[in-house]
Order: C-alpha cells, then sequence, then structure tokens
C-alpha cells in the first residue's frame, strides 16, 4: 500500500500538469475541482483509443479542418479590400483620405495576420497530435477514471503509467507553447477584425453623407448604415453582435482554452464573473474554430463590396 501511496501521489501532479498544459487555467481551481477534471481527461484518452489509428491517418498531415476555406476567404476578402482602396483613390473627394487609409491599413493587418493564424494552427495540431499519439499508446490502455481514482491499480501499473507521463514531458511542453500561441492568434484576430469594422462603418458612413462613428452606432433602429446593412446585408450585424461581445470579453481580461478534437482545434472563453470577479467557463455548445473566422472573413467581404455598390448614391 506504501507503494501505491508513493506512485500515486506522484502519478496526481503529472496528470494536472498534462490538463493544465493543455487549458492553461487550472491553477485558479482547487484540488477537489482538479482530481474531477483528471478523471474526465482519462475517460476522454479511453474514448480516443479504439479510433487512434483512424484519427492518426486522418491527421498525418497535421492539416486543421477548414484551413483551405481560410486561405480562400482571405483571398477574396483581400482583393474585395484592394479593389475598395484603389475605387477610392482614383474617386477623389469621394470620401476623405482618412477613411480610405484606414481601409486599407486595417484590412492589410487583418489580411497579413491570416497566414500567421494559419501557421499557429498547424504547429498547435502538429503538438498536440504527437502528444496525444504518446498519451494514448500509454501502458494499460484500459484503464479508466474510476479505477484511477478508486486506486485500483497495483504498482507495478501505476509505475508503468507514472514512467509513461515522465517520458511524455517534452511533448507536453511543446503541446504547451504551441497551443498558448494558438490561443494568442485568436485574441489577434479577434482585434483585428474588429478595428476593421470601425473602419468600414466610417467608410459607409461618409458614403452616405455622414462622417466618423464606429460599427456599434450601426446597431441602433435609426442608423442610416444600420438601415442599409439590413437591408443588403442581413447577417452582418447579428454576426457583428457577437463578434463585439466576445471582443469586448477579450478587452475584460477574458482567456481562452482549448476546444478539440486536433484536426478541428478552437477556442473556447474562460470570462470572468462579474459577481464573484474569479474566472469562469463559457459552457455554450459552439467554441470559436477556424470555421468562424472564415465567417468573419465573409462577412467583412460583403460588406466592403456594399461600399463599392453604394458609391454616390443614397439608398432609398
Amino acid at each position: 500500500m506504501a507503494g501505491d501511496k508513493s506512485l500515486g501521489s506522484r502519478a496526481l501532479p503529472l496528470l494536472w500538469s498534462v490538463t493544465e498544459g493543455r487549458d492553461g487555467f487550472l491553477h485558479i481551481f482547487d484540488p477537489e475541482t482538479k482530481l474531477s477534471m483528471c478523471g474526465l481527461q482519462l475517460k476522454d484518452l479511453r474514448l480516443v483509443d479504439p479510433f487512434i489509428g483512424t484519427w492518426c491517418g486522418a491527421c498525418a498531415a497535421f492539416k486543421p479542418k477548414g484551413i483551405n476555406e481560410l486561405h480562400a476567404a482571405a483571398e477574396r476578402f483581400h482583393m474585395a479590400t484592394q479593389e475598395v482602396v484603389a475605387t477610392l483613390a482614383t474617386e477623389s473627394g469621394v470620401v476623405s483620405n482618412s477613411v480610405r487609409i484606414a481601409i486599407q491599413a486595417t484590412a492589410q493587418d487583418v489580411y497579413a495576420f491570416v497566414e500567421l493564424f494559419a501557421e499557429a494552427h498547424v504547429l498547435a495540431t502538429r503538438a498536440s497530435s504527437n502528444q496525444t499519439r504518446h498519451v494514448a499508446n500509454r501502458p494499460g490502455r484500459d484503464l479508466d477514471a474510476d479505477t484511477f481514482l478508486e486506486k485500483r491499480i497495483s504498482p507495478t501499473e501505476m509505475g508503468e503509467l507514472v514512467t509513461h507521463f515522465e517520458q511524455s514531458a517534452p511533448l507536453m511542453q511543446a503541446s504547451v507553447h504551441y497551443a498558448g500561441r494558438l490561443m494568442v492568434a485568436y485574441k489577434a484576430m479577434f482585434l483585428l477584425l474588429r478595428a476593421f469594422q470601425d473602419a468600414l462603418y466610417r467608410l459607409l458612413n461618409a458614403l452616405l453623407g455622414g462622417s466618423g462613428g464606429t460599427m456599434s452606432a450601426a446597431q441602433a433602429p435609426r442608423n442610416r448604415v444600420g438601415v442599409l446593412l439590413r437591408a443588403n446585408r442581413p447577417t452582418y450585424l447579428p454576426w457583428f453582435g457577437d463578434w463585439k461581445a466576445r471582443r469586448n470579453q477579450i478587452k475584460e481580461g477574458a482567456t481562452f482554452h482549448l476546444a478539440l478534437p486536433e484536426h478541428d482545434m478552437g477556442v473556447r472563453f474562460n470570462v470572468i464573473d462579474r459577481r464573484t470577479g474569479n474566472l469562469r467557463q463559457d459552457l455554450s455548445p459552439q467554441p470559436v474554430r477556424i470555421a468562424e473566422v472564415v465567417t468573419a472573413l465573409e462577412e467583412s467581404t460583403d460588406v466592403a463590396m456594399l461600399a463599392l455598390s453604394i458609391r454616390g448614391h443614397v439608398p432609398n
């Protein structure tokens, strides 16, 4: 029994380190919660085991789901915004130079960052896939959470398991590193795309005879830019409201934790609970993944093209 206790006390911190490394925020939870989360992770790994061969084959190239669609959407966005900037440059007096420069600068920021965002996804997918394959091939593959937590495991089995996890350290460190980069990439994408929306608003407002403002103003029922968008791009303002709300959570200190599977990674929010001041997990069913970034680029592209179509015309 002494051996059981010693090995168990070594295994728990190792399993905690796996979970903390993957999510990067468990240090704020109490030991009982950590223990439960480790149990859930063991159950998750057990579910992965029967499919590990098929899954590894599908992810052999470490190609995240939606990466081709991301690049295609980015190219459409780039072509549309370039056309807007070029057209405005040849039509002196339609909008001010500051409006045109803002569109150009914020669009370039978004387009340039897409490549870095995609790279962060590929590297995080590779690192996490390597770690998962190693852990899934661990000794005692039939070990479930209840067996572990109730310590119904022999000293030999526990020793093999602990040794395996200790050998996982470099893979875990790589997974933590690239997961961190991916989460920062999502934060940056929220901020850059949000900035572009304000530049879009100032462009649309100028084309309609106004000046200044931010896209938040378009959410008002009688705002002329909002009226234009509701009539011509009805999906845009609902999308913008959600994107803005999540960007605001980031401004207020929200952090991320990763959403799996590896081939379709995304992020979920850990938001500030205004009542307690502590972080809490956003348990909404839909994490933010590459697909949501593709949607953001498409919505932005559609509104940029709308600006081209209405320049010089006030909608009825």
